[in-house]
C-alpha cells in the first residue's frame, strides 16, 4: 500500500514542526498545538499521522524463514471455502442418485419445484405444465420427498427436504 504524495509532503511538514516543537518546548506537541502550527483542522493532522504508520507490501513474506505472505492469510469474502464447495457438490452428486430412484412425474416435479437443472417453479407452474392441478403437483410433491427421504441417509440432503 502507498501513501499518496500529497499525504507524504503534509506529513514530512508536520514531523518537521513536531520536531521544531519538541525542541522548543521540550516535549511532544498535542494534536491541537499541530494543528495550530501547521495551520489545517485537527482531523486532517490525525489523518495525515496516522498514515505514517510503517507500511508493508500485501505480498512481503513474514520473514525470511516463513514465506506466508499478508495476501495468503486474507479470507476471500465472497469465495467458498474447499470444505463449502466439496460439500455443494456432494450433495449435488446425491440429489442426481437419488431422483434417478423417482418414476417420471416424481422427477418433474421434485426438478421443477427445487429448481434442479431448470428454473424454479411454483405449484401452479408445475401442475400448468405437466396437466395438473396446483394441489396435486403438491402431492406429488411431498409423494417424492418421502421416497427420497426413505432413500438416503444423507442428513444435509434430509434437511433441505422438510415437508
Amino acid at each position: 500500500m502507498r501513501v499518496p504524495p500529497r499525504h507524504v509532503d503534509q506529513l514530512n511538514r508536520l514531523n518537521r514542526l513536531r520536531a521544531i516543537f519538541e525542541q522548543q518546548n521540550e516535549r511532544r506537541p498535542n494534536v491541537n498545538e499541530m494543528a495550530d502550527s501547521a495551520a489545517i483542522s485537527e482531523p486532517r493532522v490525525m489523518e495525515t499521522m496516522s498514515a505514517s504508520a510503517r507500511q508493508c507490501s500485501i505480498d512481503a513474506p513474514f520473514s525470511d524463514s516463513n514465506p506466508t505472505t499478508l495476501l495468503d492469510t486474507l479470507r476471500d469474502m465472497d469465495g467458498q471455502t474447499a470444505d463449502a464447495a466439496l460439500a455443494i457438490e456432494t450433495l449435488r452428486e446425491e440429489i442426481q442418485r437419488v431422483i434417478k430412484h423417482l418414476n417420471n412425474r416424481e422427477r418433474h416435479v421434485i426438478c421443477a419445484f427445487y429448481g434442479i437443472n431448470e428454473p424454479q417453479q411454483t405449484f401452479a407452474e408445475i401442475g400448468e405444465r405437466y396437466g395438473m392441478t396446483r394441489e396435486r403437483a403438491r402431492q406429488v410433491r411431498n409423494k417424492a420427498v418421502r421416497h427420497i427421504r426413505s432413500l438416503t441417509t444423507n442428513a444435509v440432503l434430509r434437511s433441505f427436504l422438510r415437508v
